[in-house]
């Protein structure tokens, strides 16, 4: 082959390859610009629904969860008060039965944590019922003073008042 040939070869590869204008190389760029913003919003959309919308939907669902807890624990601490005095009420009937059957020592150990439950009673309710949590107190002092005389009368009469105020607290917290 002669150098003419390489050069009419040569030329006519030329001829048929258009040099790039400015214009067409930019518009190429923003095609694949395009093209790459396209691809960026197709997986954006795709993680929101396979991953973002259903841990939405569960943390809805938990909260709606965690708003039913505390509607119940509520209504619990609400209920406290009363499974206070009805433990109180346990314990002095309790006390009534043993000392009607002469067993002072029974009757002093069913109020041992009677204190315990007038101390968190107390906390409960605070200072609403105030006056009536020391009469209690009161109440509840003089049975076992009674209860170690051995005045089982004395004691069975002041369990007879304690329970009467017990009695009369519960129905005024159940309200």
């Amino acid at each position: 082959m002669s150098p003419e040939d390489f050069s009419s070869k040569e030329a006519m590869l030329n001829d048929g390859e258009q040099p790039r204008s400015a214009g067409s190389r930019i518009a190429g760029w923003l095609r694949g610009f395009i093209f790459f913003v396209l691809i960026l919003a197709v997986s954006g959309l795709l993680a929101w629904f396979l991953l973002i919308a259903p841990l939405q939907s569960q943390v809805a669902d938990l909260t709606a969860e965690l708003q039913n807890a505390n509607e119940q624990v509520a209504i619990l601490q609400a209920s406290r008060p009363l499974q206070e005095v009805y433990s109180l009420l346990a314990d002095a009937n309790t006390a009534r039965f043993e000392l009607m059957r002469n067993r002072s020592a029974s009757a002093s150990a069913a109020l041992l944590s009677s204190e315990q439950t007038l101390a968190s009673l107390e906390q409960l309710v605070g200072e609403r019922y105030g006056d009536t949590l020391e009469d209690i107190r009161e109440r509840l002092e003089l049975v076992k003073a009674d209860i170690a005389e051995d005045d089982t009368l004395a004691a069975l009469s002041d369990l007879d008042v304690l329970v009467n105020i017990l009695t009369q607290l519960q129905r005024t917290v159940s309200e």
